[in-house]
């Protein structure tokens, strides 16, 4: 273990762009120094995808080029501003002939098994938001080829349309319809603006990421503009989550009126204090007293199966 920690150490003294093969007997292994840093790379001969990252290192496949023969492997990367103590400890049982079967046959568990170790906890996009808007997107964009995701570009809301705008909310519950509206921008009757309650269920070979992706991108959607917004959520293209899948129970969508809508400022809740210090609030709100419009079910089945 320590003579490999000592030549993932060489990274720093490669030059940018350089391969160097590590051997272990007859198995070798790839150091890279690339433009923006440091990688080891083993040969995957699997058409699985893979895309994790944990404390500030990723695990995902790749192409790589050695003397003009390029193939695909399993590639460990770390920024070059990154601790290359830590990544030579990683990269050596990375790279470990002794860890390699399990390494290969399924490398979430290593990647789970550093994040323990290592606490990383770093907080994503629910899962359950990220479905419930490309569900409501889906079913937007069919009536309308003007919607447009926000996706992590836009606080303020989550999908636009010309003349009018849709927040959208998730809920595994199977009965309540409760909220939470977390902006005083999130919510506003002058917007035209409609609220989605997406109820949702986990339910096996249902709708993922992936497969809402795939079928998006099908109707039209441009796959780039949803990916580039998956990757800053947390949900690069290979990442296991995407498969996860859910059933729709519902979708029911709510007209944003003052009548059924508390418009709230922050003056409004500031004048209750006299240090008026309140910079934000969180609202919490039980739908089921709003009369919504529930989308018709048999056009969610038939756009959740959606061919061409």
């Amino acid at each position: 273990m320590g003579n490999l920690i000592y030549e993932i150490q060489k990274l720093a003294l490669m030059k940018i762009g350089s391969v160097y093969p590590v051997y272990q007997g007859e198995d070798v292994v790839y150091l890279n120094r690339s433009n923006s840093g440091y990688a080891i790379a083993i040969p995957f001969n699997d058409e699985r995808t893979f895309n994790e990252t944990f404390v500030g290192i990723s695990l995902s496949t790749n192409m790589l080029n050695v003397n003009d023969n390029s193939f695909k492997v399993l590639y460990l990367f770390m920024n070059d501003t990154g601790d290359l103590k830590k990544f030579s400890f990683i990269g050596a049982e990375f790279i470990d002939v002794n860890n390699r079967s399990s390494l290969l046959s399924n490398p979430y568990i290593w990647v789970d098994t550093w994040k323990e170790m290592f606490g990383d906890s770093k907080k994503k996009y629910m899962i359950t938001d990220v479905l419930a808007e490309l569900v409501a997107l889906k079913y937007l964009y069919d009536e309308d080829k003007s919607a447009r995701w926000q996706g992590p570009k836009d606080g303020t809301h989550d999908i636009v349309l010309d003349g009018r705008v849709v927040e959208v909310k998730s809920t595994t519950h199977k009965t309540n319809s409760y909220v939470s509206i977390n902006s005083r921008f999130q919510i506003n009757p002058a917007l035209n603006e409609e609220l989605f309650l997406v109820r949702l269920e986990p339910k096996p070979y249902a709708s993922s990421i992936d497969t809402l992706v795939e079928e998006l991108t099908m109707m039209g959607y441009p796959q780039d503009e949803l990916e580039e917004s998956l990757k800053e959520m947390g949900y690069r293209k290979g990442n296991r989550t995407r498969k996860m899948s859910y059933n729709v129970l519902s979708m029911v969508s709510y007209k944003v009126d003052e009548e059924n809508f508390p418009v709230i400022s922050l003056d409004d809740i500031n004048n209750l204090t006299h240090s008026k210090n309140i910079i934000g609030f969180k609202l919490s709100l039980d739908l089921s007293t709003i009369e919504g419009k529930t989308l018709l079910w048999k056009r969610i089945v038939f756009l959740l199966n959606y061919k061409i």
